[in-house]
């Protein structure tokens, strides 16, 4: 007699099977580039390569590319002209777009060559010109939720992997020490106060949407290097019989956010990818550490490339596997 419930588990453990296959999250690939252009030479060359991210086609075409922050020099204006061209300029890509801002761009606009700007109304600025639809740039667009008030700050999902952004900008994060508060006629700390708590309320409720939604994975974009390694703090000396930390009250403008990194990181358990600019040089390594100083195994850091060294990263993702990221450096 055929064993009829023999072949009906078989066919229902097929089924099942061809279900899980037919739910896996579909690979995708993604760019990231930053740091560029550095005056009015490297324009064409932005201009080319953001086109050639545009043409990719093997293994697949970028559903989407980052730009982490620095889209002119510190030297150059900080203008609203220049801040149109460069909109007008990501606009042009053919992938949708998402721009994180940089110090170049608001927190050191207050030097002369600069403009002698206010770096907030530049960040309000900023706002206006690169935030304001609740999509990415580009010619094709994608949908990203926007913190309240702090609208630079963006999420969307992508497969199964989570995607965050932060303003977390060069120069020490806009911290200023009591010199430099000095120098700027009066100016203080309150901005970076309110920014670092919105930033750590936004990172804290991306790893908690993370794992509501049970990604698989999450990536993380902003432009400072925030020195993982700690080279900065190492390099200060405290003053002997002082009340403060450091000389003139310098603080490490990123440290709050990197502990806070390691330990969601840690808590989340899986995959996780920082991406970043401000130091020029392209990097693939794993310099977080917990508290205990361990390197965390899970969270990745990319650097991109950065003017005169132009180039871009692609990565390449299957959020099924246990390291779903692969990540090529392409000078250009």
């Amino acid at each position: 007699m055929p064993n009829f419930l023999g072949t009906l588990s078989l066919g229902f453990s097929l089924l099942i099977f061809a279900g899980s296959a037919l739910t896996q999250p579909a690979h995708f690939s993604f760019g990231a580039f930053g740091d560029t252009p550095f005056g009015h030479s490297e324009i064409e060359a932005m201009r080319a390569l953001v086109a050639s991210m545009g043409k990719v086609a093997k293994p697949r075409p970028l559903t989407f590319t980052i730009h982490v922050g620095d889209f002119k020099s510190g030297a150059e204006p900080c203008s609203d002209e220049l801040f149109t061209a460069r909109h007008a300029d990501f606009m042009e890509s053919a992938v949708p777009l998402i721009f994180v801002p940089g110090d170049n761009e608001w927190t050191d606009c207050h030097r002369p060559s600069a403009g002698r700007y206010s770096p907030t109304e530049r960040l309000r600025k900023l706002r206006q010109i690169f935030f304001a639809t609740g999509q990415s740039l580009g010619r094709r667009k994608i949908a990203l939720t926007q913190q309240p008030v702090y609208t630079e700050n963006l999420r969307w999902t992508q497969g199964a992997v989570q995607f965050v952004t932060l303003n977390l900008p060069g120069s020490n994060n806009n911290w200023l020490n009591v010199q430099q508060r000095t120098a700027l006629r009066g100016r203080d700390n309150r901005e970076f106060l309110a920014r670092e708590l919105a930033n750590a309320q936004w990172l804290k409720a991306a790893f908690a949407h993370a794992r509501q939604e049970r990604s698989a994975a999450l990536v993380l974009a902003f432009q400072a290097n925030p020195d993982f390694e700690n080279d900065w703090a190492r390099a200060q000396k405290p003053r002997e019989g002082s009340g403060l930390r450091f000389n003139n009250d310098s603080r490490d403008g990123y440290a709050s956010f990197k502990t806070l990194l390691a330990a969601e990181a840690a808590a989340f358990g899986k995959p996780v990818l920082v991406i970043h600019g401000d130091t020029h040089q392209f990097r693939d390594d794993r310099p977080v550490q917990d508290a205990q100083g361990k390197p965390l195994a899970n969270v990745r850091r990319v650097e991109v490339y950065g003017s005169p060294f132009l180039g871009w990263v692609r990565v390449d993702v299957d959020p099924a596997a246990a390291d779903p990221f692969t990540v090529t450096g392409s000078r250009w």
